[in-house]
């Protein structure tokens, strides 16, 4: 028989200090071939940030246009198919964005970082427009993405928002069934209640746990009906609300007033 249980676990984001840069990546083969992975839809990349520090990184092979994804895949098996996936992706303009800030944990984090709110995280997240500027901007204020990886690119940050955004306006159920939604887990440990913490300086992880948090605590969501805002915003009242902020309400009043003074003039 399954037994239901409310384990209490404390939850705290802090946000480090980390200088991110852009990068450029290019496509120098199949990463499966260095011997690291056998998994063969990853390509290995080396990233040249503009001051010059140079890595490798694993590429997978969805980041890459249709196009050159089955170019890609034919050469799998054929000789020197590193050259050929390295020619294929040669015009690609693969962009990331990089540091090289140290990993900590525990003592250390709190020690390297400072307390942060992560449902103001979230909402600046969300708010991203998905230009690279913005992004970078973003990465910059409230620091790492992931621990132990020091390297993102747009497509990874575009999906998450997407997923977020989709499960705060949809039934829990699509975010729980989504590799985002994985169970908390308590990596550090205190000597009062509640004695277990979620302890992170990870943009990423801090967004999923906020998300997680809300659903579980079945709270409402909107999408501001503001055609080009679409924030999405909690649902605090039984009062009819369908803009995220008075700005948002106000303009498109403006806007409707103007379309219908337009139409009687015959504009």
């Amino acid at each position: 028989m399954a037994h239901q249980i409310q384990i209490p676990i404390s939850f705290e984001f802090r946000a480090a200090k980390v200088q991110w840069e852009e990068a450029r990546a290019n496509v120098i083969g199949w990463w499966n071939q260095q011997g690291e992975t056998n998994d063969p839809v990853q390509l290995i990349a080396g990233i040249a940030s503009t001051s010059g520090k140079k890595k490798t990184i694993g590429l997978p092979l969805s980041r890459l246009p249709e196009k050159e994804k089955k170019q890609c895949l034919a050469t799998l098996g054929k000789r020197h198919s590193d050259e050929a996936v390295k020619e294929i992706c040669s015009g690609l303009e693969l962009r990331y964005f990089v540091h090289d800030r140290e990993t900590y944990i525990n003592s250390e984090l709190r020690k390297h970082s400072h307390d942060a709110d992560p449902w103001r995280l979230r909402h600046d997240f969300l708010s991203l427009k998905g230009d690279s500027e913005a992004a970078l901007e973003f990465l910059n204020k409230w620091g790492r993405w992931v621990r132990f990886r020091n390297y993102v690119d747009t497509a990874e940050i575009s999906a998450l928002q997407g997923a977020v955004r989709q499960a705060l306006t949809s039934p829990a159920e699509i975010w729980f069934r989504s590799s985002y939604a994985s169970p908390p887990k308590a990596n550090s440990r205190s000597s009062q209640f509640p004695y277990f913490v979620v302890l992170t300086d990870a943009c990423e992880a801090a967004i999923c746990m906020t998300t997680t948090m809300d659903l579980l605590r079945k709270l409402r969501f909107k999408t501001c009906a503001r055609p080009d805002c679409h924030k999405v915003f909690p649902v605090t009242s039984r009062h009819e609300r369908n803009y995220c902020m008075q700005y948002c309400a106000h303009l498109e009043s403006v806007r409707r007033t103007r379309k219908s003074t337009t139409q009687r003039s015959g504009g």
